[in-house]
This record gives structure tokens, C-alpha cells and sequence, in this order.
């Protein structure tokens, strides 16, 4: 197989073959390692008391179930060769899927958090002056 098939609409949008041997076993470690990412840090998530990490951590901790639960799905229909349901582009929007929501959850990091930080600290600073 050439690498120059991935340009190809043919690739994405045809049926693949089914997986046999050793790549069977890679594709499911990979969906279930998401998975239990997915799980552990649900767990974690529950146990930090700041709520904008906690968003955070439910963030990435979904994407991990999600991406999982969808792969395997998707190597459940490329295995029983089910028409449209196994061809790669699902998993080319899994991919994708998974980028934007790392590329969302990093610029809330970098960008939105210390702003909250700050707005907090300046809030608990007055509310240290006013009456109660």
C-alpha cells in the first residue's frame, strides 16, 4: 500500500478490507487505552475540588469514552464488513473529533484559565473588605 492513497477519495470511501491478525489486537488496545483513560480520569475528576479543572478533566476524560466507544464500534462494523458504517472516513472523523476537542481544551487552558484565576483572586481580595 502506498502512502499516496490517503489522497485518494477512493480510500476513504470504499470498503475496506476486513483486519486480520495483529492489526485486530492494535486497533482494540488503542480504542480500549482510551477507555480506560476515559474512566480514570472521570475518577480523578471527581476527587478535585476546583471546578474549572473538574471541566477540564470531564472534558478529556469524555473524549477519551468517546473516541473509545466509537472505535470500537467502528472496528466492530469494518470486521462484519457492514456497507457505509466501516468505511475510514468515520475513523479520519474520530481523528478529527479528538483535535478539536484537545485543541479546545489547550486554549481554555492557556488562554481562559489564568483569566479566571486572576478575576478570582481579585474577587476574594474584595470580598475580604465588604461587610458580611
Amino acid at each position: 500500500m502506498s502512502i499516496m492513497n490517503v489522497l485518494k477519495l477512493s480510500y476513504w470511501f470504499h470498503q475496506p478490507f476486513v483486519a486480520r491478525g495483529n492489526t485486530v489486537w492494535i486497533w482494540v488496545v488503542i480504542f480500549l487505552v482510551a477507555i480506560f483513560a476515559g474512566l480514570i480520569l472521570k475518577f480523578v475528576q471527581q476527587k478535585i475540588a476546583e471546578k474549572y479543572k473538574q471541566k477540564m478533566l470531564n472534558s478529556f476524560a469524555n473524549l477519551g469514552l468517546t473516541t473509545g466507544l466509537l472505535g470500537l464500534l467502528w472496528l466492530f462494523f469494518r470486521q462484519e464488513a457492514v456497507p457505509f458504517l466501516a468505511w475510514r472516513f468515520w475513523l479520519l472523523f474520530i481523528v478529527i473529533y479528538a483535535g478539536y476537542v484537545i485543541f479546545k481544551n489547550v486554549k481554555f487552558v492557556v488562554t481562559r484559565l489564568p483569566e479566571i484565576r486572576a478575576e478570582h483572586e481579585i474577587k476574594k481580595i474584595q470580598e475580604k473588605y465588604l461587610p458580611k
